[in-house]
């Protein structure tokens, strides 16, 4: 793929996907995908498998025995599920873990989890809302792996503006020329993710005024992670602003029960674990 100009310039390298992580997103494009099939492109990298099952018997899947291996793994949570979990510890790793890389992981896992969560019944589709929510700020991790960029420390930048996107992408714009936005779409392309995500992660740092020239499904996951942000670490739910339920076709009241549902899940989660 060829970086935008604005990327070269900065002399910006993009991490390579692994090759586990092409060979399942290939399986999954498949009508039928066989469980096996996806445990033995996991399995093929040892250190991504060691992971995925390390983070499925971890407290937060309460699983009430102990998985060995992959196919285990698959067996008791599904496909979808342990997908779900190699994109995201594939992701990690494609940086040097720091604070702030925590912080940012920490972030995008809780807005995925929240977007797939209420996918289905807000008329999206899963893997989409959680691969969307997971990459949202995966140009912020190259960023913050690139410290020579931002001289004043790109960590004050980050957290002074974690819950508008928008606004800390102005702010990069100012520092360096280009924001997250950018670099975050190019690294999607890169990976290879749907065409879709690739053009939430370059809007959502955009004004939501532009959002109406989207496809629904893009606008639907633009309003739906814009509302989480914004919400911050709340467990309430916003109501939508007019114009953005116009964007979606949600009513206010379908949308909030949807999504307090979701979030009260997710702190009974989180509580389960502290």
């Amino acid at each position: 793929m060829t970086l935008p100009e604005e990327l070269r310039r900065l002399q910006i390298a993009l991490p390579a996907c692994p090759r586990a992580l092409l060979d399942l997103q290939a399986l999954l494009r498949e009508p039928a995908v066989h469980a096996q099939a996806c445990a033995d492109v996991i399995s093929a990298d040892m250190a991504l498998a060691a992971e995925v099952v390390k983070t499925v018997n971890s407290a937060m899947f309460g699983l009430l025995r102990r998985v060995d291996h992959v196919g285990e793994a698959l067996r008791f949570l599904g496909n979808d599920q342990v997908m779900a979990i190699t994109l995201q510890t594939a992701l990690r790793r494609a940086f040097p873990p720091t604070p702030l890389m925590d912080r940012i992981w920490g972030g995008a896992a809780r807005l995925a989890w929240v977007m797939g969560r209420a996918a289905v019944p807000l008329d999206l589709d899963p893997w989409l809302a959680h691969s969307a929510g997971l990459f949202a700020a995966s140009g912020a991790a190259v960023f913050a792996s690139r410290k020579d960029l931002f001289p004043g420390g790109y960590d004050l930048l980050f957290d002074t503006h974690t819950h508008d996107p928008q606004a800390l992408a102005d702010a990069e714009i100012k520092a360096i020329g280009v924001g997250n936005h950018a670099v975050g779409s190019a690294l999607c392309a890169q990976w290879g993710l749907s065409n879709q995500v690739v053009r939430y992660v370059r809007a959502r740092a955009t004004p939501s005024q532009t959002w109406m020239a989207m496809d629904l499904p893009v606008r639907r996951l633009l309003v739906l992670s814009r509302s989480i942000e914004t919400a911050g670490l709340s467990e309430d739910t916003i109501p939508l602003p007019a114009h953005l339920a116009e964007l979606t076709g949600w009513t206010n009241e379908r949308y909030i029960a949807i999504i307090q549902a979701v979030l009260d899940e997710h702190l009974r989660r989180s509580a389960a674990l502290t």
